[in-house]
């Protein structure tokens, strides 16, 4: 009976050794965790990156004797642009995430054939490395087809909100590397939201500040920013242009985009109802003549917008939009 006793003790303690070690595995000296986050098909978080190694633990990466920390996924499937991110879990509950050297892009790669897929994070150098025997690094980005992707309605994006493979704003590759589409009869509206997006999907997308119409302004590459454009003219036609001719993929600068907005009447620009302009216009229904109220009315007849900005380390910055009325 003794023996047993102690058999079952020293179990219990080889028990609690392995969690131990399995702790101090996957843990900084100052207490961070590191875990992979990225697309569903590597890491099965579904579309929105999960940063919080609590919730997706079999993405956590595992420390290694030379400081490193590791990750390996098996029998990875055949498929390109593979992104993922780096995400410290630091001690007191924040999360930094870590791109190419550090920095805001996106880690690519490709796996030409199944193979194990192995992800290493140097924490000093902010450096990830892809390695497996059916993985590529792209050095160069090949384009398939370009869209225009945002907040359709109505004749705006042919009525398409936020799908990168809608083959209903298909561009047209005027000149090499340069794309272009135009809508036309479009109302006049101040929220009108873009971004130009690469082979169907949200893998290589620009997006970026809008400088007025006519106006070539450079298109940041998986940018935060959609291009929002103002139409001031009552019926009006707006040209979209991407020019990829001078985009070096190495450092993903170069590309530069256009909106070109035409007047279809005429005659003068029209004044764009706004929410601040709504807000103020409905206060002044309540304290004035029945003039005013009439010019209230005018002024909500232009469309109107909730825009929700929503932001994630795979999919770029885009909006819901509804148009009312």
């Amino acid at each position: 009976m003794f023996k047993k006793a102690i058999s079952l003790l020293l179990s219990l303690m080889l028990i609690v050794t392995s969690l131990s070690v399995t702790i101090i595995s996957v843990s900084a000296a100052d207490g961070s965790v590191y875990k992979v986050a990225g697309v569903d098909a590597l890491t099965g978080d579904g579309p929105n990156w999960q940063p919080d190694a609590s919730l997706s633990p079999d993405n956590v990466m595992t420390a290694k004797e030379d400081g490193t920390y590791v990750k390996v996924y098996t029998d990875v499937a055949v498929m390109n642009d593979y992104q993922i991110k780096v995400v410290e879990n630091t001690a007191d509950g924040n999360f930094n995430w870590y791109g190419v050297d550090g920095g805001e892009d996106n880690f690519t790669f490709n796996v030409k054939s199944v193979c194990d897929v192995t992800i290493t994070f140097n924490p000093e150098t902010l450096k990830i490395t892809v390695t497996g025997e059916g993985v590529e690094i792209p050095t160069e980005l090949v384009i398939d087809s370009m869209r225009a992707v945002g907040n359709g309605d109505g004749n705006w994006l042919n009525g398409v909100g936020w799908d990168p493979a809608a083959d209903e704003n298909l561009m047209t590759e005027v000149e090499p590397k340069v794309y272009e589409i135009t809508y036309t009869d479009l109302e006049a509206y101040d929220n009108y939201q873009v971004k130009f997006a690469a082979n169907g999907s949200w893998a290589a997308n620009w997006g970026g500040v809008y400088a007025g119409s006519g106006v070539e302004t450079p298109a940041g590459f998986n940018s935060n920013d959609n291009i929002t454009v103002e139409v001031p003219y009552e019926l009006a036609d707006v040209t979209l242009r991407l020019d990829l001719t001078n985009f070096d993929f190495a450092t993903k600068k170069g590309a530069t985009f256009t909106v070109t907005v035409t007047d279809k009447t005429g005659g003068e620009e029209t004044t764009v109802a706004t929410e601040e302009t709504i807000e103020a216009t409905e206060e002044t229904t309540v304290a004035t003549e029945p003039e005013t109220t009439e010019a209230t009315t005018a002024a909500t007849e232009a469309p109107k917008g909730l825009t929700v900005n929503a932001t994630s380390n795979y999919f770029p910055a885009f909006s819901t939009f509804v148009k009312e009325g």
